[in-house]
This record gives C-alpha cells, structure tokens and sequence, in this order.
C-alpha cells in the first residue's frame, strides 16, 4: 500500500484532532530516530515518515489558504469583494469546469458584483497541498457551489498560489465537475 500524503492528521487520530496536532510532532520525532519509513497507525492506511514530516512543515500554510478560500467564497454569497481583491493576485486567471476564463476584474464583476445568477452558498472542504516551496503552492479542495433555485454542485479545484512582496497571491484557480 501507497500513503495517500493528504489526510495525514486522519490517519492518526482521527476522532481526536486536537489530540493529533499535540502528538504529531513527537510521532515523526520517534520515526526518524529509529529509521522508520512507513508507519501504520490506523485502519486509514500507511504514511510514510517523509509524508508525515511534509504535512508538519505544509500545515501552517495549509491552515493559512483553506481559511482564506473559506472566507473568501463566504465574502462572495454577500455580495462582497473586498477579500477577493486582496488575495487574487492582479493577474488572476478562473478555468472553470464548462472551459470558460475568467480575469481578476472579470471574476470579481460575473460572480460577485453583477452575477447573472445569484449565489445562495459557496463553500469549500477537504484542502490538500499538493507541492509547496518556499514561493509557491499547489492546493486542491472540493468546492460546492449553489445558486438560488438550483441543485447543488460540486466541482474539484486546483489552486496555484505565489508568494508575493505583500503576501501569498492566488495566480490561477482550475475547476473541474465532480
């Protein structure tokens, strides 16, 4: 079995994630002093040391971007943009799953200021980093978008965030259907 790097705190603890957050560190600390690569905490399945030790240092991060996607999409169902225009970087690019583009200033005016269809909720879940350097990171997560009188649908995201002189910046988001 293949660790699946992305419910790292899931596969330890996962009823308790408090519980996790305090033993993780000490959990990865046992393993890389004595030399073990693989281990099985759970019924959830392996994780490797070196996918442990990757999520400890992206978890800051990770926490960082699934609350300003969050806030940003609750931003959006009231009609706001101020959180859009402070976290998409100026040359913000939308791919979304019907292969439409969209610009920053394009996005903000469709979605949020002058939508064609009104937005009942926005929401977004299960956020994982896929690559992370030190200026720039890939995230995927499951967004549900409802509009009013619709069904509601899920899609799965790609982000591309770079790290810029006045923080991180989202560059590109990618939207496919669920």
């Amino acid at each position: 079995m293949v660790p699946d790097g992305h419910h790292i705190r899931e596969h330890f603890f996962h009823e308790n994630r408090q519980l996790a957050d305090q033993n993780l560190k000490r959990i990865e600390k046992i393993a890389k002093d004595n030399n073990v690569k693989t281990i099985y905490p759970t019924h959830n399945g392996p994780v490797a040391t070196a996918e442990l030790t990757k999520y400890i240092k992206e978890e800051p991060l990770l926490k960082l971007f699934s609350k300003q996607e969050t806030d940003m999409l609750s931003d959006a169902v009231n009609g706001k943009a101020e959180l859009q225009k402070k976290y998409l970087s100026d040359n913000f690019i939308l791919q979304t799953a019907d292969n439409k583009q969209y610009t920053k200033t394009v996005f903000i005016e469709q979605y949020i200021m002058l939508p064609n269809r009104k937005i009942a909720s926005w929401s977004a879940e299960d956020f994982g980093i896929v690559n992370s350097n030190e200026n720039t990171v890939i995230l995927t997560y499951i967004e549900t978008l409802k509009f009013v009188g619709k069904d509601p649908e899920k899609f799965a995201v790609t982000a591309a965030y770079s790290k810029e002189e006045n923080g991180w910046k989202q560059v590109y988001k990618q939207s496919g259907n669920l």
